[in-house]
């Protein structure tokens, strides 16, 4: 078992260690592979700069924001994405934080705040259990999969809602066997999406 793996399988096995992580160790010391020298964590109101590829310009091509689901209530939910390819993972927040709607006077707000990793070790270290509404998932990451992310994950949220993305075949074998029988996954999202497809299904899950 290679360092990522097993700093990544000893963090809900030993609390202290994590808040050790949490306070002495940063991402690189955490990961030590090339693939997480480049992470990002970021908030809506950040900017990051990346190459653009067909999928963002598709997803972006639409600049007017979402109007769909005005009849919610005044609510905003926050979502975590989490997915090793940073064009992926920054079209698909873009998107999300395009979604718009309507206050009781008439004033547009964004629904959704979006958080964004790009190693999944990083994000289970700085995950804040009972604070995400949704999570996002890609399935296939290195080091540690979306499947043994969310198992991860559920067990220090029990509410969390998951939505497992992928350009690949869906394992439901694997999801079976994830270790929280209380919690049913439902939500995979193909990925290239079209914006209109990734916004009505996450609201779909949020409301």
């Amino acid at each position: 078992m290679d360092l990522n793996s097993k700093a990544f399988s000893d963090i809900l096995d030993n609390p202290k260690k994590k808040k050790k992580l949490n306070r002495n160790m940063n991402a690189a010391n955490l990961a030590n592979s090339k693939s997480y020298d480049n992470r990002t964590a970021t908030n809506p109101n950040s900017t990051v700069k990346s190459v653009s590829s067909p999928f963002e310009k598709l997803a972006t091509k639409n600049t007017e924001p979402s109007k769909a689901g005005t009849e919610l209530d005044n609510v905003i939910k926050q979502v975590l994405i989490i997915d090793d390819d940073l064009d992926s993972a920054i079209t698909i927040r873009t998107c999300l934080e395009s979604y718009f709607k309507k206050d009781n006077q008439g004033s547009e707000f964004q629904v959704l705040e979006v958080t964004m990793y790009s190693s999944p070790v990083t994000a289970l270290v700085e995950f804040k259990p009972y604070y995400y509404d949704l999570v996002l998932v890609d399935i296939n990451m290195p080091t540690v999969n979306g499947y043994e992310l969310v198992e991860k994950i559920t067990k220090l949220d029990l509410n969390i809602k998951v939505c497992f993305m992928t350009s690949g075949e869906v394992n439901f074998e694997a999801i079976r066997e994830i270790n929280y029988p209380t919690k049913s996954f439902g939500c995979f999202i193909k990925k290239p999406a079209t914006k209109d497809y990734l916004i009505n299904r996450v609201v779909q899950e949020l409301f």
